[in-house]
């Protein structure tokens, strides 16, 4: 019993930390640790956690270690289906351990047309600790993406009508076929607002390189994709000033 009530406090000291590190929202992809949250330089599903305008079908699982600590470690599963011009996805992420459990449903709706899309996604978020009870909390993401000759913007609200929410604006540009660059800039509950940039170039048409560094506080991300026919692979790492390293591996299937 005082084994348990151990592990519950410092799993809740160790989450309490985190979240003053900027890491409340935290992205379990493979893609999303490399490119430090970029998502609109990711064909992802695993992704539509983080925005609805991904605009990719098929489905996608997802483990990450948060900064290695096993307590941490988060699950995903993410499916989603064209019908016409709309996009239609469905996941869960889920962390649990002996005393801590979250968990994170969400649905997801876009319209997509040539290099134009518009979505929304409810997610619908369980935390329980030790003995007490659990909590369901509503939130929503909505977004726009739009391009126009290789130059577009991603404009992202994330959990909006929750103490997580924050506002994501990217600017990125198609340098060419293989190479392309983004910046966003970041404002969210007690933050004074930061810029996160990343890049992804791909080497050969199974090999995709991605690249990523955020300003506060400062983390690198690197990681690699690898396209076989519609089976897809990729692992990346992601650095943070304080904490060690945070691995996270996708594994995902697209059509």
């Amino acid at each position: 019993m005082r084994g348990e009530l151990i592990r519950s406090l410092c799993l809740v000291v160790l989450l309490s930390f985190f979240c003053s590190l900027n890491a409340v929202l935290v992205e379990p992809t493979a893609s999303l640790n490399a490119l430090n949250g970029v998502t609109t330089l990711s064909n992802n599903v695993g992704d539509y956690a983080f925005s609805p305008v991904i605009a990719s079908r098929g489905i996608s699982s997802s483990f990450c270690n948060n900064f290695g600590n096993s307590a941490a470690n988060l699950y995903s599963l993410v499916g989603a289906e064209r019908i016409g011009y709309f996009y239609v996805a469905s996941g869960l992420s889920l962390q649990s351990t002996e005393g801590f459990r979250w968990q994170d449903h969400f649905v997801s709706l876009s319209m997509a047309a040539e290099n134009f899309a518009l979505g929304v996604s409810p997610h619908l978020t369980y935390q329980s600790t030790g003995d007490n009870a659990g909590r369901y909390d509503w939130s929503w993401d909505a977004a726009f993406k739009g391009e126009v000759n290789g130059y577009g913007t991603e404009v992202r609200l994330l959990r909006m009508d929750s103490e997580d929410r924050e506002v994501h604006l990217t600017a990125y540009e198609r340098v060419n076929e293989l190479f392309t660059v983004a910046t966003t800039y970041i404002w969210g509950i007690g933050t004074r607002g930061y810029v996160r940039s990343a890049a992804t170039m791909r080497v050969i048409p199974e090999l995709e390189f991605q690249s990523s560094w955020q300003s506060d506080p400062s983390r690198l991300g690197a990681g690699i994709r690898v396209y076989l026919n519609d089976l897809k692979f990729g692992y990346s790492v992601r650095t943070h000033d304080d904490l060690d390293l945070t691995h996270s591996l996708d594994l995902g299937f697209n059509w």
